[in-house]
């Protein structure tokens, strides 16, 4: 039984040395196998660059304008964040007779702009830059309006002077 066991033993230790070696050539393998992948793989990406994957999928008109819709609404968002003022016509949040939460935040009108967008409307024209011009444009109508109340006013004076 003695020769029995040790050779058991002996078994054993070949398929652990077996196991080593295997491992060590298997490692090998897997290494030559990963660099000519890698070589494979740098000209895989010169053929492919050249050609396009087409996709499986068609994107319908109204999935374009939802898309347009929802990146003219983030656009118009990021607008309002950033025209943000700390005091909305001499208001400001210490002196809120309103009891609005949103006193000092811009009013975006979502659904508008998702109307104008789906309409055809160019997103542009909500970017910052075009919502400062139109905020000009509004101060310069109203400076208009000021001056022809106050000529009003004094023509309104005048005439009753003359009576």
């Amino acid at each position: 039984m003695a020769s029995g066991s040790s050779s058991r033993k002996s078994r054993r230790r070949r398929r652990s040395d077996d196991s080593a070696s295997e491992s060590d050539s298997d490692h090998r393998r897997k290494t030559s196998r990963r660099s000519r992948r890698d070589s494979d793989d740098s000209s895989d990406d010169d053929d492919r660059s050249g050609r396009k994957k087409k996709s499986s999928r068609t994107i319908t008109d109204e999935e374009i304008s939802q898309y347009m819709a929802k990146k003219a609404q983030r656009k118009a968002t990021k607008v309002a964040k950033k025209l943000k003022t700390n005091t909305v016509s001499g208001y400001s949040n210490d002196s809120n007779p309103f009891g609005d939460s949103n006193l000092n935040e811009k009013f975006v009108w979502r659904k508008k702009i998702e109307r104008d967008v789906t309409q055809g409307a160019s997103i542009d024209s909500f970017s910052i830059k075009a919502e400062k011009k139109r905020q000009v444009e509004r101060m310069a109508e109203i400076e208009k309006v000021k001056k022809r109340r106050e000529e009003r006013a004094l023509e309104k004076a005048q005439h009753e002077e003359e009576m």
